[in-house]
């Protein structure tokens, strides 16, 4: 019994936190796709123009 206290106190604990770090992984990884997309949007944009011939 006394365990299990301990561990639900300790996933009350460490719930906020894993969940933070979570959403800040994926986040992270959501603005890496969208950087990426704006590079390649940038660059059919870029050929679909014609682009310059130097």
């Amino acid at each position: 019994m006394y365990e299990l206290t301990i561990l639900t106190i300790l996933a009350i604990l460490l719930a906020p936190v894993i969940a933070l770090r979570v959403n800040a992984w994926r986040d992270s990884k959501k603005e890496a796709k969208e950087r990426k997309m704006y590079i390649f949007r940038t660059l059919m944009a870029e050929r679909a123009r014609g682009g310059t011939r130097d």
